[in-house]
């Protein structure tokens, strides 16, 4: 901008200011036409015949020379004095700053413009008693509503406008500012609305350094994170629901780290397991000690085959508990994390305790088997009157319900003398050898083998119509070792077979693929009783054709 001169630009390097802006401190040309590189000048050696320059740098407060105020004349100033420089260097200063004020308060308006359309507002106070509001902007309305912004700026506290339960904590921290020289806080807070109700704000406050006040000021920002307390009260209400629902089902939960090998697991799986909090070591290789070994190969080949899952992978197997015995269990999984070549690294998951209805399923499953044993026995004897057909017709289907090895059905015979012994018309197929070989046919008579010795384990359940049931073979009192050739036995089931309160047999079973236990004694008492019933009814036909065929002679 330019007076006295009918100009409105000059091309830069026709421009005595370019010297100024470049240079430092004030440029004093007393008579331009002394100066070599400037007589030539078009405007000094042609209009407007300039002869006299004096000019000082407008700076911006980063230091920034940006252009020049400077005076010039058509005569030469040899006169021009030290206080004029000093004077033109002050008007400088003074144009500099009414510049920098413009362009600050261009910036402000600009920044007021974006804060208006954000969506966080601002609220400034005086950092002293009583908090003097100085600045709210226009989108605090959009926060706080329309009437509680007016309450503010007409001199209304803020307290007044937070629900009760907040005020307090509001107070402290704004006190902070004002009487600790706290310089940044954070806090959400309700604000109460006209209509009733709630409206949740997060305020952040500084007191930042201003360069061009000293005086202490507290911006506020405010947001409006009410859809977010929503959210989180949702959240936290359906954790709540499914904390109670998987508390209530007392369903576990685990975390598998596929890299490193580790399983995080609650305290609900360790409680299943017998185990206290902290009690498990999770590791993967303690896991599988767990595991019972018969599932253990079928749960691994799962787990290989991670990569084939699709959403939610089932899974049934048992693991050992504290006191010894197998706890069922049911694993839901689902691959929660993968390596960047897609492989899983993490595995999350449920397990819960399935016992009972495995029980349950397993006890309908054997019920089922034994109906089917039931009706072959009934047909086995009633049809063919032959004591070794019917047991042998029972004998697989027996072995397979009580998943035993070894097994035998003896009947009770009494020798001409009156002397009880066992005749065992069918036993398993033994490890045949020499000694085996040796040993059958030391007992084998014509409707099968005769044990007229009793006083051993089998004797025992005969002679004492007692049930033996023992998963420590080696350890039973009425143990008394093998002969040559038998095949090793750890486990025991002796049944005795009455009719009434007689004993007319026994069933024998030996070596379990898990135990024996008294619930399979009970699933048998069906079998028992009805064989009790059908040997006694065949001994009464086989003792009538005796006596018809004496009858006859």
């Amino acid at each position: 901008m330019a007076h006295g001169l009918d100009v409105v630009e000059i091309p830069t390097d026709q421009s005595f200011c370019v010297r100024t802006v470049n240079g430092v401190g004030s440029l004093v040309i007393t008579d331009l036409t002394e100066q070599s590189d400037l007589a030539d000048h078009p405007m000094v050696s042609g209009p407007p015949f300039l002869r006299f320059y004096a000019g000082h740098a407008l700076r911006s407060t980063q230091g920034l020379a940006y252009g020049a105020l400077c005076v010039l004349d058509s005569s030469p100033r040899p006169s021009w004095t030290a206080t004029e420089t000093e004077r033109l260097s002050l008007y400088a200063g003074l144009i500099s700053e009414m510049f920098s004020q413009r362009a600050d308060n261009i910036e402000l308006l600009n920044e007021r413009a974006m804060l208006a359309h954000a969506p966080t507002g601002a609220l400034i106070w005086r950092a002293e008693r009583g908090l003097p509001l100085i600045f709210a902007s226009e989108n605090l309305s959009r926060i706080l509503g329309q009437e509680a912004v007016t309450s503010l700026r007409e001199g209304q506290p803020l307290d007044l406008l937070i629900h009760p339960e907040d005020r307090t904590d509001v107070r402290i921290s704004l006190m902070g500012h004002v009487d600790a020289g706290l310089e940044k806080s954070d806090l959400s807070y309700r604000i109460l609305l006209p209509e009733g109700g709630v409206r949740w704000v997060r305020q952040i406050c500084v007191v930042p350094r201003l360069p061009h006040t000293a005086e202490p000021l507290i911006f506020a920002y405010l947001t409006d994170e009410t859809a977010h307390r929503r959210q989180e009260q949702a959240s936290a209400l359906m954790r709540e629901r499914l904390a109670v629902a998987v508390e209530a089902a007392d369903i576990g939960i685990y975390d598998l780290n596929l890299a490193t090998s580790e399983r995080v697991i609650d305290d609900r799986i360790a409680r299943m397991l017998g185990y206290g909090p902290g009690e498990l070591d999770s590791h993967t290789d303690t896991w599988w000690q767990l595991v019972h070994p018969f599932d253990r190969q079928r749960v691994e080949q799962k787990i290989r085959d991670l990569g084939s899952w699709r959403g939610v992978a089932k899974l049934e197997y048992r693991m050992r508990h504290r006191d010894r015995h197998y706890v069922w269990m049911q694993s839901f999984g689902k691959i929660a994390e993968y390596f960047p070549d897609g492989q899983p690294k993490r595995v999350i998951g449920t397990l819960i305790d399935i016992s009972e209805h495995k029980r349950d399923e397993i006890r309908r499953s054997k019920q089922r088997q034994l109906l089917e044993v039931l009706n072959q026995a009934q047909a086995g004897f009633m049809f063919t009157h032959d004591l070794k057909k019917a047991c042998d017709g029972l004998f697989e289907p027996l072995l397979k319900l009580t998943d035993s090895a070894f097994g035998f059905i003896g009947v009770m015979r009494h020798s001409a003398t009156g002397e009880p012994y066992l005749l065992i018309p069918t036993i398993s197929d033994l490890s045949w050898n020499n000694d085996t070989r040796a040993l059958y046919q030391q007992h084998l008579k014509d409707e099968g083998l005769e044990f007229h010795h009793l006083d051993n384990l089998f004797g025992h359940v005969v002679t004492h119509n007692q049930v033996v049931l023992t998963n420590d073979l080696l350890t039973h009192p009425s143990a008394r070792g093998f002969p040559p050739g038998h095949p090793r036995l750890d486990s025991f089931l002796g049944v005795p077979i009455r009719y009434g309160t007689s004993v007319v047999g026994m069933i024998g079973l030996a070596n379990a693929r898990e135990c024996y236990d008294q619930e399979l004694v009970e699933l048998l008492e069906p079998l028992v009783t009805t064989l009790g019933a059908l040997i006694h009814a065949l001994e009464l036909e086989l003792e009538r054709r005796r006596i018809e065929v004496e009858f006859e002679r």
